[in-house]
């Protein structure tokens, strides 16, 4: 039986677990009593260096489990080779793990190659790049991953800024329970080891959503700026690659259109062109809309502390543009011959859910026009809220637009 190692170098290439993925993974084991999967493993300088199932087999030895396999995978007689073949094998796994862990694995595989380039390379490093020496390192790496380059220079400065952030914090982030954008894990990495755990503290509790907001918060992060481009700049120079094919063959955006997403940064970009053709998105303009959240001057409207969560919600507002839409389906179907009543009932089950939907999460509050007391100063039955008592939360914010003379 081999003397099974796990080398450091290989585990920085692995993606992160969290406890509760490590529970489960033991738990499974534990209820199994035999490890379906075998521990792979190649002769390194004379040491059994594991390649796949580090996690397997440490679980393995604090359980004390016998029931499993070992398999050896020949040809591999260095760690720069253990190491490329570590990279293909979790990568081929992108679908099953964080896009974080993956945008870690192609910065880990770029910035390994663009360091080796210049010095002493193993036989395999030396083959992979002989037929690439007038191609830059990007080049060859986002070839291998079907990427393009600027994917992978980002994907390198993300994973160098990884290595500067505390193991723990930066494993919240590569599995998915710390969030935050390129920009946020860089600035992250620039911090104290208190301040980074600081910020960590407040996604983690809830008190932000993300580590850009955190930050923000907390003064360590400026909010960015949109960059416009010159008057006689092409917009396309600042679209990103590989969004270009499907705004020119499917979305077809306008100029106008097509100038305004140029002014976002490449993620933000890719992140609104994925929201057309969701929810209602019809187009490019549409999706700016969605990403950029309600206009400025509807956050300054008075709005009571407790409505605030509810009113400022995506969720919400575009619940009350489904009402609204199904509302004017229902009266065009009102209009057609007897054939609408099947549709027309359809439609009605809709309304009643989103109705109910609106109904658990309560945004109502005491009609500020009459008070509470369901009648008007004249004593008739007051109309903002149907001599209720309450007005709901769509309705207040039209009262206050009204009573304060906005449209």
């Amino acid at each position: 039986m081999p003397e099974l190692v796990i080398h450091p170098r290989l585990v920085k290439a692995l993606q992160a677990h969290t406890p509760e993925q490590l529970a489960g993974l033991e738990e499974n084991l534990i209820d199994d009593e035999i490890v379906l999967d075998p521990i792979v493993y190649a002769v390194i300088d004379g040491k059994d260096i594991i390649l796949d199932g580090m996690t397997r087999w440490e679980l393995i030895q604090k359980n004390g489990l016998t029931n499993y396999r070992v398999e050896l995978f020949p040809g591999i007689d260095s760690l720069d080779d253990a190491e490329d073949w570590v990279f293909y094998h979790q990568y081929n796994r992108r679908n099953a793990i964080q896009p974080a862990a993956t945008r870690k694995l192609l910065g880990q595989r770029y910035n390994k190659i663009k360091g080796q380039r210049g010095g002493d390379r193993s036989k395999g490093q030396s083959e992979l790049l002989a037929d690439t020496k007038s191609a830059s390192t990007a080049e060859v790496v986002a070839k291998e991953a079907g990427v393009d380059e600027s994917t992978i220079k980002r994907a390198g400065k993300f994973a160098e800024a990884l290595e500067k952030i505390q193991p723990k914090i930066a494993a919240l982030i590569e599995t998915g329970a710390i969030k935050g954008t390129d920009e946020a894990v860089r600035k992250l990495a620039t911090l104290d080891k208190g301040k980074q755990e600081e910020i960590a503290r407040e996604v983690r509790v809830g008190n932000a959503p993300n580590l850009q907001t955190a930050m923000k918060k907390k003064g360590y992060l400026r909010k960015p700026t949109k960059k416009k481009p010159k008057a006689d700049a092409d917009p396309w120079d600042n679209i990103a690659t590989n969004i270009k094919d499907k705004l020119k063959s499917e979305i077809k955006p306008s100029d106008a259109e097509l100038t305004r997403l140029s002014e976002y940064d490449m993620d933000k970009q890719r992140e609104i062109v994925g929201l057309v053709g969701k929810a209602g998105v019809r187009n490019l303009g549409q999706a700016m809309g969605e990403f950029d959240g309600p206009p400025k001057d509807a956050a300054k409207q008075e709005i009571p502390a407790a409505l605030q969560s509810v009113l400022m919600n995506r969720w919400y507002e575009q619940t009350e543009k489904t009402l609204k839409r199904i509302v004017v389906e229902a009266k065009v179907h009102l209009q057609k011959t007897p054939y609408w009543i099947k549709e027309l009932s359809q439609l009605c089950d809709d309304l009643k859910d989103y109705a109910q939907a609106i109904g658990n999460c309560q945004p109502a509050v005491v009609c500020p026009a009459c008070k509470g007391k369901k009648k008007d100063d004249k004593g008739q039955p007051c109309g903002w809220c149907q001599s209720s008592g309450v007005m709901p939360a769509w309705t207040y914010r039209d009262y206050k637009a009204k009573t304060s003379g906005k449209k």
